[in-house]
């Protein structure tokens, strides 16, 4: 792996590749320049930045998906909900296996309902487009635990307690 603060320039080829130049145009780096923010650590803060895009390249080939930059950049929209998910579960614990696969498809349904009003019927009002698309990430996590669920034999919340 890089370990130094050099710059990487082609985010098609893994960072510790000899022809890996590319790291600012890496879907997985902030989006805005952080070296403007006066609070910004740039030793620390991009090295921990370099390591998690090598850490999400690695990941994406150790299980068999071509690690481009279009895939780079899912797998951080996955990340974002999977951190949601962490945050809702110190919250709420695991009550999505509670009621089962069959309430997660519920509420994934009101997940869809919501996003088509707030985006569809609404395509030009700036001030609810300005929210943060938590419910993109509950409906993502939604559909995993439905997945999740019924995997584990639970649609009606029956087996509730079955390692998932």
């Amino acid at each position: 792996m890089a370990d130094t603060d050099e710059e990487y320039e082609n985010p098609d080829k893994a960072p510790d590749d000899p022809s890996y130049e590319g790291y600012d145009d890496d879907p997985l780096c902030l989006e805005d320049d952080p070296s403007e923010d006066p609070n910004w650590n740039s030793t620390d803060e991009r090295m921990a930045q370099k390591k998690a895009v090598e850490a999400g390249y690695l990941f994406l080939q150790a299980n068999g998906i071509e690690p481009t930059p279009d895939m780079c950049q899912q797998l951080s929209i996955f990340i974002e909900a999977v951190a949601l998910y962490q945050e809702r579960d110190k919250q709420y614990g695991p009550v999505w296996r509670k009621y089962g696969a069959l309430s997660n498809l519920l509420r994934s349904a009101a997940k869809v309902e919501r996003m088509i009003e707030l985006w569809w019927k609404n395509p030009n009002d700036e001030q609810l487009h300005k929210e943060p698309l938590d419910d993109a990430y509950d409906l993502m996590n939604y559909v995993a635990f439905f997945v999740r669920n019924v995997g584990a034999g639970n649609l009606r919340g029956e087996n509730a307690g079955v390692n998932q």
